[in-house]
Parts: C-alpha cells; structure tokens; sequence
C-alpha cells in the first residue's frame, strides 16, 4: 500500500542497453522502490533494462511509447495518447528524464499533468545552444549531473546554466560488490594460482579506452616479472581493435599470459580475481561505473586523467592517477602499486571511500531529498 510520505516518479528512459546510462537508471529506479516510493519507467520492450527491471518486479513498466528523437511532433501527440490513462490515475509528482528522447517528451508530461520535471545527465557532451534548449532548461526544476566533469562539459558551450543543477554520483550496489566476492574460479578458469598476479582492464573494446596502451605498459612489466598475467574482459564494440589486440599479443608472444574475454555477466566475480585494475581511457569517463565497482571490492585501481575519474580515485590514496596515452608513466603507476603493501593500502582506502560516498543507497537517499525539496517547495 502507497504511504502518505511515498512520492510517485515517473521516470522516461529512451535507451536500450545497460551500459553506464542504463546501469545507472536501474540501480536508481529500484533504490527508490526500495525505500517506499512508488515508481513507474516508461522504456523500450526489447531492451536490457526492461529485462532487468521485469526480472526484479519492483517497478511498473510502460512499453509501446516511441520517445522518438528530434522534433517530430507527431510522435510525441501519439506518445501523449499512449501514455494519458496511465498517468491520469498515476499522477505523478515528480516525471524525470534521462535522454534527449525522452526530455522531450517528459517535458509536455509535465505540461500536462503539472508534475515537476526532472533532467539526469550521463554523458559528457556540450548542451546545444538554441532556443529550444533555454525553454526546456527553463521548465526543468533539477539537473542531476553524475559528475562534475558532466555538468561542467554539458554546459561549456552556452553563456547561461540553470540554477538547479545538481552533482549526483552513481551509486554502486555495495552488497553485490564487496572484498568477501570469490574470484578463484575466474582464477582457475584462466590458469593461475596464488602465486600470480593478475592485472585487469574491464572496458569494452573501443579505441576511447586506450587498451593498446594498458597492453604495452603491461608488457615491459612481464618481461620482468614472470608471475604477472593479464585480463581485458568487455564487450567487443570493435571487431577490428579486438583482431589487432589478438595480433599484437601473438606478435609479442604474449598470448599465453593475457587473456582477451568478451562481455561478462558476473563482474563481480572478475573483479574479486583481480590484483589490480587499470583503466585506461583516452575521454570520456563521464562516469565509470567499473571504477566504483572495482573500489567497493577492495581493489587498486590505476586510471587516466579524464572524465570524472579524478573525482573517484584520490590520488595516492586509494590508487594513481597518469596522463592518457603514456605508456611509461601507466608502467611506473602499475609497478608502484604491485608493491604489496601499497596495493592493500590503494584497495582498503578506495573500498572505505566508495561506502561513504558512492554507494546506492547514498546515491538514492540524495536524490529523494532533492525530490521533496521540489515537491514541497
């Protein structure tokens, strides 16, 4: 039963996948059925996060809505249709959106319903500066940047920025990611045992993750240590990066110590096998899941200068941060922080950081606050 204190949030997700955006809106959506609210997502049917979200039943879905990008009107009069029922008995306080797509459309909800209009912002791309833009920022009650890079970057080509903008972190799931996770079964699957050392990148196979770097950097330390191995695990967004990779590790013969994985399902699991993290992206990084991730398992993790990486990792602390592309400089970080009792100090601090600051519940208990402060207001 709907308590007197619950809020109902309808929110418009016009994304298929469950990457950063959609890991991001399931990990919020179900914090906040979690603590009592009433939530409903309006997303695309064959998508992973309508999988996800059906699997879990704890939110009510809304599919068959186009949420069709650019200004076609007609759609959006056909969504409004669509959606007028369900949102005449659901009456929403608080419609929050996390595309352009459904920015559009989330802001005529609003129109109609007189529900508070609430934007996120996950990637770091400059805002367009047109008149369409300003009336939308305008009606918009919070901007919710999942970093300062984001909210920084989204709004550096326009001469005005909306009051209300607000950095909220991603929040990582601390019980499923944690330092008690197994990873001696991806240890074993691999080859290794106690006396290895694993190094890892997870990030998909894309050029703006800089794996040939990590590869090279991770090289000249195997030629003088005979325990390292490697592991790259992600999906194969480049068929011809991954082939060169392959290419490249027999040309060095280096095949048999690192290991190239396609996307995995129990992350978790890989992260726990590792010894160190390494992320080594050339842009973006608006936020990095994989980052927070490896932090609430206790793990080292070396990352590059971009993004909103420096706003997780704390140089010196809880692991090292180097300059994109330079290899010699990811060597010297990578042997610094394969020093034993560094490598545990970098994990235990970045895990104790990732609880205070990045966790889910966190992440959900800021972003009810700043819906009751727009309800209220």
């Amino acid at each position: 039963m709907e308590s007197s204190s619950s809020l109902r949030v309808l929110h418009l997700v016009a994304i298929r996948g469950k990457g950063g955006t959609g890991a991001s809106t399931l990990s919020l959506v179900e914090g906040l059925a979690d603590r009592g609210h009433r939530v409903a997502v309006v997303c695309f049917k064959r998508g992973l996060l309508y999988q996800s979200l059906k699997d879990e039943g704890k939110v009510e879905l809304i599919t068959g809505i186009k949420m069709a990008s650019g200004l076609r009107i007609h759609e959006w009069v056909k969504d409004l249709r669509r959606l007028r029922p369900f949102v005449k008995e659901f009456k929403p306080h608080i419609i929050h959106t996390h595309s352009s797509p459904d920015y559009w459309l989330g802001f005529l909800l609003s129109l109609m319903t007189g529900a508070a209009l609430v934007r996120s912002r996950h990637v770091p791309v400059p805002l367009k500066p047109h008149a369409f833009n300003r009336l939308l920022f305008r009606k918009t009650a919070a901007v919710l940047a999942v970093s300062h890079a984001v909210g920084d970057k989204y709004f550096s080509g326009v001469n005005w920025k909306p009051e209300r903008v607000r950095v909220i972190y991603d929040g990582v799931d601390v019980e499923r990611f944690h330092p008690g996770v197994d990873g001696g079964a991806v240890r074993r699957k691999i080859g290794l045992d106690r006396g290895h050392i694993l190094v890892g990148s997870l990030a998909r196979y894309s050029r703006v993750k800089g794996l040939p770097y990590f590869l090279k950097a991770l090289g000249r330390l195997m030629e003088r240590d005979s325990r390292i191995h490697g592991l790259v695990a992600g999906r194969v967004k480049s068929k011809s990066l991954y082939r060169n990779l392959k290419e490249w590790l027999m040309e060095k013969e280096m095949e048999e110590r690192v290991t190239l994985w396609g996307h995995q399902t129990r992350i978790q699991e890989v992260l726990a096998a590792l010894d160190v993290v390494v992320l080594a992206s050339l842009g973006s990084e608006g936020s990095s899941r994989v980052a927070l991730e490896a932090g609430a398992s206790g793990k080292p993790l070396i990352a590059t200068t971009v993004g909103a990486l420096p706003e997780v990792v704390v140089h010196g602390k809880t692991g090292l941060l180097v300059p994109p592309g330079e290899v010699e400089e990811l060597e010297t970080a990578l042997q610094r922080t394969l020093l034993p009792l560094m490598g545990k100090k970098f994990g235990l601090n970045f895990y104790f950081r990732i609880r205070r600051t990045f966790a889910r519940e966190v992440t959900v208990e800021s972003v009810e606050r700043i819906y009751r402060s727009i309800v209220q207001h």
